[in-house]
């Protein structure tokens, strides 16, 4: 206080002499010695004006420190949000000097990165492209051509030094900094450290590689199975049309034994096939014997001659015959007895036997091979509908759900996945036709599953449409797709919703199916898109939208593959269609989950009738 009464005492003494000077100046030659300035100035002492420019200064002093003090502030928040940051941040001077980093920078560059101008780092870094093949040439470094005025955006590197020999995959966005004239001042980069995330890829790429080659290993496997299987049935039905052509021969050629004899086996009459059957030259030779003896079972000569006394006639009797050589011989008999004269023909189905036999042994080890193909079909059943999310826990998570799943065959295209996220409070739910059906369906439908769970609980990815992206890419790449010589353009349908319990909405996005909504009775159709996830495609054609809803208790949905409405049946053996599957849905929409299921089942049921079934079904219904 005493200083502040001090200043202003001799301010008013400075300003009460100034004015007294003024009044002893001669009042003829006030006008000419002072400026009119100096009458101005008289009237602004008199009013303390110069007390108030003082006192306007200090209030300017104040307010330029308050503004230092928020500058500084915002400094010192702008050094923690640098020192926070994930990635590397390096700021150099024109002549490339290191002004500025943040710890993030020398945790991935190493602390001698502070020490090192923009052209020296080729000197103390090891920097390649990332297939650490080629080198950087000097000039490509990001901050040396943010330092001749260039902007380069996402520049991927494979840097070692003395400091982490093993290397590092980084990121780097470099740009110039001007000051107020335009002139480069120093550059700024901004870096990532990718090398964890290109473990993850590498470890991605070889587990899918593996899944690929095991699954390839399966399906040679079938493959072979089926061509063995395929191989027999060739061989066997070339065997039996050999031996049918060599029996149609015999009878266009009336190489059939003509025989006449009577009871007791006396030989009235041969011809030259039975002395063939017999193994003899010439009918003479056989003439000389009973035609009793050339039985092999003589139990068969008496059933024969039973039949004959019985009903006067026999007609294909079988039975066996030694040959001379003492070779076995199958052959059937027709005759008719007239008294005690036997007359008939006999034919030799030795060959024809053997063939029985052969497609007898082949069909026996067709069903043995079909059997284990059905079997590891079957397992593959199980280990399929293992990896399919509990239906309990997906009634659950609504009012009120169900889920009709009927594979055309033992194993599925189709599938179903769901997951709830407990982080964002959220809840995932698609439904996925695959291409085709049965086990290629299936190998389709074990890809598809990993896939979501990687791209959805692994990556994080929330949004259908960029989860329907990140699929698609993803099953180009595994299935090496892009390349013109690549046989193999399966890939999926689906239809994919994320349900936000805290905001009370509804995201889908769908490739060529369809959600419907039934609100209040009326039915809302969501279109899909009409590009597939993996196949044929063409650069730049393919594109997934996606669509959100609010949602209020009581909404229905429904998701389903083509297989329901693709099903032929009804009285003219047409498709259902989609116009009856909405009817349908309409119809029963007001009941149970459970008793829709069961209406939906029993109407394709029913349309199908006792034709096969045309694709796998699945048709999923849940309640807000």
């Amino acid at each position: 206080m005493k200083n502040a009464t001090s200043n202003n005492g001799s301010l008013s003494s400075g300003m009460d002499e100034i004015i007294r000077t003024y009044e002893n100046v001669d009042p003829e030659h006030k006008k000419d010695a002072i400026s009119p300035d100096a009458n101005i100035l008289e009237s602004m002492l008199r009013m303390g004006y110069k007390t108030g420019i003082d006192s306007q200064k200090e209030k300017t002093k104040k307010e330029i420190k308050q503004l230092l003090e928020a500058l500084e502030q915002h400094c010192k928040i702008l050094n923690i949000i640098i020192r926070d940051m994930r990635e590397g941040v390096v700021v150099v001077n024109h002549a490339g000097d290191c002004i500025l980093f943040n710890v993030a920078a020398q945790e991935i560059l190493g602390p001698q990165i502070t020490e090192l101008s923009a052209s020296e780092w080729l000197e103390h870094f090891t920097i390649r492209l990332p297939d650490r093949r080629k080198y950087f040439k000097p000039g490509d470094l990001p901050l040396q051509k943010a330092l001749e005025g260039d902007h380069t955006r996402g520049v991927k590197m494979y840097v070692k030094s003395p400091d982490f020999p093993v290397g590092l995959h980084i990121k780097m966005n470099a740009s110039p900094l001007h000051d107020s004239e335009g002139y480069i001042i120093g550059a700024i980069a901004i870096f990532t450290d990718l090398t964890d995330q290109k473990k993850a890829d590498d470890a991605l790429k070889q587990a899918l590689e593996r899944q690929q080659k095991m699954m390839n290993d399966q399906f040679l496997m079938l493959d072979a199975k089926v061509k063995e299987r395929t191989a027999a049935l060739q061989k066997a039905n070339a065997a039996l049309a050999e031996s049918e052509r060599k029996y149609r021969i015999l009878v266009d050629n009336a190489l059939v034994g003509i025989f006449k004899t009577r009871l007791n086996g006396e030989i009235l009459y041969i011809n030259k096939p039975v002395a063939y059957m017999y193994g003899a030259n010439n009918v003479e030779e056989v003439y000389r014997i009973k035609s009793f003896l050339m039985y092999k079972n003589p139990d068969d000569r008496k059933r024969y001659i039973e039949k004959l006394l019985q009903h006067g006639k026999v007609d294909s009797f079988e039975f066996e015959i030694l040959t001379k050589y003492g070779e076995t011989k199958t052959v059937v008999v027709s005759a008719t007895l007239t008294g005690d004269i036997i007359s008939g023909v006999l034919v030799d189905v030795t060959q024809r036997k053997q063939t029985e036999a052969l497609l007898e042994r082949a069909n026996t080890k067709l069903n043995q091979k079909n059997h284990q193909i059905t079997q590891s079909i079957e397992y593959a059943k199980n280990i399929q509908e293992s990896i399919l999310p509990e239906v309990e826990d997906i009634k659950k998570a609504f009012s009120d759900a169900f889920i009709l799943y009927m594979p055309r065959d033992i194993v599925s295209g189709d599938f179903y996945w769901y997951f709830k996220d407990p982080k964002e409070n959220c809840l995932y739910l698609a439904a996925v036709d695959c291409t085709g059906h049965g086990v290629p369906g299936a190998f389709m439908s074990m890809l598809g599953h990993e896939l979501m769970e990687h791209i959805i609980i692994e990556k994080g990815i929330a949004q259908p449409r960029e989860i329907l992206t990140e699929l698609d890419r993803s099953v180009i790449k595994i299935l090496k797709q892009k390349k013109t010589t690549s046989v193999v353009q399966d890939g999926m349908n689906m239809t994919l919703c994320r349900l936000d319990q805290d905001r009370h909405q509804l995201t889908v996005a769908s490739s060529r199916q369809t959600l419907f909504m039934i609100r209040d009775k009326n039915l809302i159709e969501f279109k899909s898109s009409t590009s597939n996830i993996g196949g044929h495609f063409a650069e730049g054609t393919k594109g997934f939208t996606q669509e959100t809803i609010d949602i209020r208790e009581g909404d229905q949905f429904y998701l389903s593959s083509d297989g329901y409405v693709d099903q032929f049946g009804g009285p003219r053996d047409k498709k259902f269609l989609k116009k009856r599957f909405v009817e349908l849905l309409l119809k029963v929409h007001e009941k149970p989950a459970s008793t829709q299921q069961f209406f939906i089942r029993q109407t394709i049921e029913n349309w199908k009738g006792v034709r096969p079934q045309t694709d796998d079904i699945l048709v999923m219904g849940f309640k807000i």
